[in-house]
């Protein structure tokens, strides 16, 4: 039997040397006992080399022979309950630990008994334990670091930080306090420093597969999308069984657009670990990208089926859901209702009442809460309204859930609102930051899109919430009381269709941002090129087969005429012949196509230029390639919906005055790309004018639209107001 070296690290978990820690004279306890000649300390040291080497059995068998002889020997208690600890018996181990405390206190039975209170969940014990090995010990680098992670568990990152720099003081070669320093700090949106703190684990320990990934996902928030994936590929050398690499990995596949490796590599990681409900969800949105829109779902479905609580799954179900004709509105309805009754319906009864001054004309203290507070479609419609409210009417705070930060984060940051991180940040601790804020009008702008925090909205943290702007169909949720909307998108015959109650804004829901990027509009194209160029830059998830089928007509109605596609999937070589073949099932051939990819924004503005009429898809429409489109002049040609999702065209083009852009159905649709393609002198006019025509527009007007925005929240206030005023109150 090796015996423990006084060097070695301590069983007990401490991260201390065994000489410093319980090696020491003055915690092994000195009994008058023996057991088969042996005195306690002696037994006790060989039950510690069974237990430094991980014989786990043997250790547990010696410590239980301690505690027959002496029921009370704390060392014994505290090393059981250790063993608990490492094999997950938390409510043991702290019943262990706790008992060996209340005979002899020791600053290490305090760290693992933190360890285990936090395992399960009870933050504030586990806090109060490691605050107590710290009383002790002060200098205790290992009671700081964990005392860090339960902070952050608990959303308290200023503190964790602070408790993580305390850690890396005291011992400057802790590789994995450096590590969770960087994910603190990448939740905080603070990414150099994050990645700072990852290259210094790596550069203490080398083959720290973890920091690897947790670079790769701080590069990837930083769009430096080819680094990440090296560094992923950096942590699967050194940990080929590491799902969470794989999983991670084909994210930034499907960032790249590049699908078939995005589903390899989920595929992968569920292959690792089969039970991997989140790399289900992954693979689904993969699948979704790639257009198979069933077989995304029936992952989403798995995914939920190994993991039911999984928010993130049941929001990505029902974003995949707006792209299928299958569903009708009803069924739409009856899924997001489904959705509030799962996640929302426990927490009703602890909704909470609200202690916000109920005066009806004071400033209002407004709230947004988004992921998408960067180069986003939600960016550009918000960015301009922001710019322009006024701070003596509403005060606004930015609550941002994605650590993403680029040029238009940092421009909605230089505005002046207070800004909080929420990412990381638990949706309890969330709903009590919120309060604490007092804020009045908590507004959503994700819906069931990426990064949402739904979880947090259906707490009811703040006394009125309103849905705007980032979704496209009801939340589901009860705590959510009206959604923005407009007389185009959302007629009244069709608000059964939302559990939120409706507020009309008077004009348009949508507030472009015109592009910074100054590029001219050039003439028509048709004019020099000698055939007409129909273009959609939309999401190629949209192009169901109703539409590909519509489109293929409308090519053949107008003869020589060329569809101009492009989007980040069509990247993917596999996606451009996937294409390419569906359109030649209806008789269109490959010549008659122009196929790209994603470029920058103003490489992608510019490509307008060679595009004469844009085609909506449905039932998702679009919005913002919509009005970019026409910012560089081009037309939309769109199909009247019976959803939100599917009057988006309908809204835009009412309010930038072209209605009779506006199909009725499909024959509607073919009849007027066939007519304003045999009116180039028209098409050419109109185009001239049309960049004007928008900014003079509501949908570019953000003064306006921002005292529109303002009236509305001030009247929803004073709705509230008035119905608070007019309860009983309890005597």
């Amino acid at each position: 039997m090796k015996a423990i070296g006084r060097n070695d690290p301590c069983p007990c978990g401490s991260g201390k040397r065994y000489k410093r820690c319980c090696g020491s004279p003055g915690n092994v306890q000195m009994g008058g006992t023996r057991a088969a000649g042996l005195s306690i300390p002696d037994v006790l040291r060989a039950a510690l080399e069974h237990h430094q080497a991980g014989r786990l059995p043997q250790a547990e068998a010696i410590y239980q022979q301690i505690l027959q002889i002496e029921p009370n020997h704390p060392d014994a208690l505290h090393f059981l309950g250790v063993i608990a600890l490492q094999t997950g018996k938390n409510e043991l181990a702290a019943e262990l630990i706790s008992k060996a405390i209340s005979i002899t206190p020791f600053n290490s039975m305090y760290l693992n008994l933190g360890n285990a209170l936090r395992n399960q969940g009870k933050l504030d014990a586990a806090i109060e334990s490691y605050r107590n090995a710290l009383s002790m010990t002060p200098d205790y680098a290992e009671a700081h670091y964990n005392l860090a992670l339960a902070l952050q568990q608990q959303g308290n990152l200023d503190s964790a930080v602070e408790s993580y720099r305390k850690a890396l003081l005291i011992k400057p070669d802790f590789a994995d306090a450096h590590n969770d320093l960087g994910n603190t700090l990448k939740d905080q949106g603070q990414l150099d420093l994050a990645i700072g703190s990852y290259r210094k684990a790596l550069a203490i320990k080398p083959g720290f597969a973890e920091a690897y990934s947790n670079l790769a996902n701080a590069l990837k928030d930083q769009g430096q999308l080819d680094a990440a994936i090296e560094c992923y590929r950096q942590a699967l050398a050194i940990k080929p069984g590491y799902a969470d690499a794989h999983n991670n990995l084909g994210i930034v596949f499907q960032q790249q657009g590049l699908f078939d490796a995005a589903v390899a590599s989920c595929r992968q990681a569920i292959a690792i670990k089969p039970g991997y409900a989140e790399a289900y969800s992954n693979l689904g949105n993969a699948l979704k990208d790639q257009g198979n829109i069933d077989a995304a779902i029936e992952c989403y479905r798995q995914a939920l089926a190994i993991k039911p609580d999984l928010a993130e799954a049941q929001s990505n179900y029902l974003l995949a859901a707006q792209y299928s004709p299958d569903y009708s509105p009803a069924q739409l309805f009856a899924e997001h209702v489904a959705f509030g009754e799962r996640f929302e319906a426990p927490l009703r009864a602890s909704w909470g009442s609200h202690r916000n001054n109920r005066d009806p004309q004071r400033t209002l203290k407004i709230g947004f809460v988004s992921g998408d507070l960067h180069t986003h479609p939600v960016g550009f419609f918000l960015e301009g309204v922001l710019a322009h409210l006024d701070s003596q009417v509403l005060e606004v705070a930015l609550y941002a859930t994605h650590s993403q930060v680029d040029a238009l984060t940092c421009r909605l940051q230089a505005m002046g609102f207070a800004w909080k991180s929420l990412v990381g940040v638990p949706d309890e601790r969330a709903a009590q930051l919120i309060g604490e804020d007092a804020i009045d009008i908590l507004i959503d702008l994700s819906g069931h899109t990426g990064h949402n925090r739904l979880g947090l909205f259906a707490r009811k943290p703040a006394p009125v919430q309103v849905s705007w702007l980032g979704y496209f169909a009801t939340t589901g949720l009860q705590a959510i009381d009206y959604i923005l909307c407009d007389r185009y998108v959302l007629p009244a015959s069709e608000a059964a269709q939302f559990v939120e109650k409706p507020w009309y804004l008077p004009e348009t829901r949508l507030c472009f941002t015109p592009p910074r990027e100054e590029i001219t509009l050039g003439a028509l194209p048709a004019l020099t090129q000698g055939h007409l160029t129909f273009g959609s830059f939309n999401n190629l998830t949209k192009m169901n087969e109703a539409v590909v089928a519509l489109w293929a007509r409308i090519l053949h109605a107008v003869p020589a005429s060329r569809l101009f596609l492009k989007t980040k999937q069509l990247n993917d070589p596999a996606m451009r012949q996937a294409t390419l073949a569906r359109f030649a099932a209806h008789g269109v051939s490959p010549d008659r196509f122009t196929l790209e990819g994603d470029c920058s924004r103003a490489e992608y503005l510019a490509s307008y230029q060679r595009v004469d009429i844009a085609l909506d898809p449905f039932p998702f429409t679009g919005a913002t390639t919509s009005v970019e489109g026409l910012w560089m002049g081009v037309p939309l040609i769109t199909r009247r919906g019976d959803r939100l999702v599917a009057h988006q065209g309908e809204s835009i083009l009412y309010n930038v005055g072209l209605p009779d852009w506006i199909a009725a159905d499909d024959e509607a649709y073919v009849a007027i790309a066939a007519a304003r393609a045999a009116d180039l002198a028209g098409l050419a006019v109109l185009r001239a004018g049309l960049r004007a025509r928008l900014l003079a527009s509501p949908l570019c007007d953000a003064p306006r639209f921002a005292r529109n925005f303002e009236a509305a929240l001030r009247a929803i206030w004073q709705g509230y107001c008035s119905r608070e005023q007019k309860e009983p109150t309890l005597q």
